[in-house]
């Protein structure tokens, strides 16, 4: 996870964008559960907005596809919310 957004820093840097938007990663084929995949996400991002890299992030969209039936009750959707805002500090002016 955290291999997967360094390097999509990494582009977005070269390429002088501000904006990343990544699907919830390590939750599907990756064997986590939303909640870590998430938290872990948030740990990434932190550290990459630290580095010059990863300086210029105006905003990170962490989209979030559900499957059929719907996910365990480890991660509610309140539960995602609150873990957003918390990156959305990150960035906040």
């Amino acid at each position: 996870v955290q291999e997967g957004l360094a390097a999509a820093v990494r582009v977005l840097a070269d390429k002088r964008l501000t904006r990343l938007v990544v699907p919830l990663l390590g939750s599907g084929h990756g064997g986590l559960t939303p909640r870590v995949s998430l938290h872990t996400m948030l740990t990434a991002v932190a550290h990459l907005h630290a580095q010059p890299a990863g300086r210029h992030l105006r905003e990170v969209s962490v989209v979030v596809f559900r499957p059929t039936p719907p996910w365990p009750a480890d991660l509610s959707d309140e539960a995602l919310r609150a873990a957003l805002r918390v990156t959305a500090d990150l960035f906040a002016p």
